[in-house]
């Protein structure tokens, strides 16, 4: 019959018109992509909470993993190596403790994934200031990084798994 494409072969359907460059058909395509850029700050503009929130979640972590780890007691040769190494098994025991969370709520009774952006942001916003705290620039102060960095990876562990599982399910 001539039908090779596989798409669902409509009665008298003629095939697309190729447009020249000539052709009105170049010309509306050409306004369909001024329309499409024109709506950039209306897109901007309804995703500013998630832009905002998801920047502060990357710079804080990142002000806190290489920013202040850096800052640690140079007297000590592990203390990096154990600070990196407890925050990431944290992180790794909170993406599985959040497994009954996500399991006793349900996949439908999970919070918004709004909501779940915004107190990953609150704990960014929060742990950074006492991590800037806590971190030793004295000795004195070492025994609180790693209960610090526990709560904080723990925490981020738990939001990270719960958003992961209700971004999907998030109506558009």
């Amino acid at each position: 019959d001539g039908h090779e494409s596989g798409a669902p072969l409509l009665l008298n359907a003629q095939p697309a018109p190729q447009p020249d460059a000539d052709d009105a058909t170049a010309v509306d395509a050409g306004k369909d992509h001024e329309e499409h850029t024109a709506s950039l700050p209306a897109v901007l503009h309804a995703t500013r909470w998630s832009i905002a929130a998801n920047f502060l979640i990357f710079t804080a972590t990142f002000a806190v993993y290489p920013g202040l780890l850096v800052r640690g007691d140079p007297h000590s040769a592990w203390f990096k190596v154990l600070a990196m190494l407890s925050m990431n098994v944290m992180l790794f025991v909170g993406r599985f403790a959040a497994r009954p969370i996500i399991a006793f709520r349900g996949g439908a009774a999970l919070a918004h994934p709004r909501r779940l952006a915004l107190l990953a942001a609150v704990r960014a916003a929060v742990f950074v200031p006492v991590f800037a705290l806590v971190f030793p620039n004295r000795p004195e102060r070492a025994p609180f990084v790693y209960p610090t960095a526990a709560l904080f990876q723990l925490s981020g562990g738990v939001l990270s798994a719960m958003m992961a599982v209700a971004i999907p399910r998030a109506p558009e």
